[in-house]
């Protein structure tokens, strides 16, 4: 499963500052009654960038636009400011405008480990020549970062090709970070495409109980348990992918195909997501 380099509660420095920053603002309108202005007046940064992201809910892209260019400004367009607005552009599945706010930061931070976040961006937008060559260049300045290490595996497990290559990465990357429940998809998926259905089940049964919540991960545990025999466990698994994520490319079809008592494909055919753009 892909594995965003920047997740809750491993934020860097900047990123903690401006949480803190809003949480004490929160603080002191409950507390004292301060005003929404007189806040944005005390704290011009982070209001700036919640209005982007209040304004990007509501649709008004344009509006979300001028309020990040606001924040970025406040900020002196750091990396580390520009991988922050990228990362409301990916919550919203801007993926264009997310691309070119981490094109900008890696311009300014060449070894910024947000080159993962780009990749991953790249293939959101089909352009996998250029996720594939993102990522190679993300472990070539950083061979013992498990995200780009997982990503580039991940990518070639999607697509069942190099899966030597695949499994290699993705074992050091477990290895450099132990039980992450994303990383151990990502094994069990290459192993599920090379044909070893019962090392494979091993790691996805593990991973599901580390990230219960997406539906990528219970789709490629439900395939395994299809092709082991295993159809009412996998149909169980194949209905909380739907249930969990409604739009996951593969997951209805992987359903019906096990209700008709088929097995599914092994390899199994990778579809792009086109959500966003």
């Amino acid at each position: 499963m892909r594995l965003l380099s920047n997740r809750e509660g491993d934020e860097p420095g900047t990123q903690r500052r401006l949480r803190k920053r809003l949480l004490a603002a929160a603080a002191l309108i409950l507390l004292f009654g301060l005003s929404l202005l007189a806040w944005s007046r005390a704290y011009p940064a982070p209001a700036a960038l919640l209005t982007g992201e209040w304004r990007l809910r509501a649709g008004d892209v344009a509006g979300a636009d001028a309020a990040f260019q606001r924040f970025l400004l406040l900020n002196q367009e750091s990396a580390e400011s520009l991988v922050i607005v990228a990362s409301r552009y990916i919550a919203a599945e801007r993926w264009g405008a997310a691309a070119g706010s981490l094109e900008r930061a890696l311009r300014i931070d060449p070894a910024h480990r947000a080159r993962v976040d780009l990749g991953i961006v790249y293939e959101h937008l089909g352009r996998d020549d250029e996720a594939e060559a993102t990522y190679r260049e993300a472990i070539r300045r950083r061979p013992d970062d498990p995200y780009a290490l997982n990503a580039l595996g991940y990518f070639y497990a999607q697509r069942a090709t190099h899966l030597d290559e695949a499994l290699v990465l993705l074992h050091r990357a477990l290895e450099l970070f132990p039980n992450e429940g994303s990383i151990m998809d990502s094994l069990g998926w290459a192993l599920y495409q090379q044909g070893d259905v019962v090392a494979a089940l091993r790691q996805l049964a593990a991973s599901v109980e580390r990230v219960p919540s997406f539906g990528e991960v219970r789709l490629h545990l439900g395939v395994a348990l299809a092709r082991r025999g295993a159809r009412d466990q996998a149909l169980v698994e194949l209905g909380k992918a739907v249930m969990l994520d409604p739009e996951l490319p593969g997951a209805r079809e992987a359903l019906e195909t096990v209700r008709r008592g088929e097995l599914p494909p092994l390899p199994f055919p990778y579809e792009p997501h086109t959500r966003g753009r």
